[in-house]
């Protein structure tokens, strides 16, 4: 059978609650889920990953041969100066780390890597547009390559909204003229 281009945010539920919506999701024909790969639950202490949350998720959707789409994003607090979840990351090089870390241990499971939700809203990333392309992007897009040269890396997720300093054409004219070849996919999220 032709694998299903259809997909759903899931965000990252657990348990009885994951299996039952991964069910309505084979069932429905749905081959892809977005899930948001967060940081801080990751790493909430410096160097102490747990990744279980993700591993059942992975191990769930692949068992109904439903593809995963993990975005990548939210700040841990010992990691930025910034507001915990969507401040910058004091140091790049535990950006990459965490990048890394996890496309390796995912390597031919999770199939496309997005680089943080909506980065022209402030309530999800207190940086700039230059700090996303950066910061976060371009170091993401390079480990990602490195850990699975097959995953796609799609960005720059920016949410359909205009007006102000977050409005998403010029957000994306510009993270395209920086950074073009940092993405495979371009990613966007449209809103009524």
């Amino acid at each position: 059978a032709e694998d299903s281009p259809y997909g759903a945010n899931v965000h990252a539920p657990g348990g009885e609650d994951l299996k039952r919506l991964l069910d309505l999701a084979q069932e429905a024909g749905i081959g892809w889920i977005r899930i948001d790969f967060i940081w801080s639950w990751v790493e909430p202490v410096r160097g102490a990953r747990d990744y279980r949350v993700y591993d059942e998720i992975v191990r769930e959707a692949r068992a109904r041969g439903v593809e995963v789409y993990a975005s990548l994003v939210g700040t841990p607090a010992w990691a930025t100066d910034g507001p915990p979840g969507i401040g910058v990351p004091r140091d790049v090089a535990d950006w990459r780390a965490f990048v890394s870390d996890s496309v390796r241990r995912y390597r031919g499971r999770v199939k496309a890597w997005g680089v943080w939700n909506e980065p022209n809203l402030g309530r999800f990333w207190s940086g700039s547009r230059a700090q996303y392309v950066d910061v976060l992007l371009r170091p993401a897009s390079g480990e990602i390559r490195k850990a699975d040269p097959d995953a796609l890396v799609c960005g720059p997720e920016l949410a359909h909204l205009n007006g102000g300093a977050g409005d998403w054409y010029d957000w994306l004219l510009d993270v395209l003229r920086r950074a073009g070849t940092a993405v495979d996919v371009v990613t966007h999220h449209v809103y009524d």
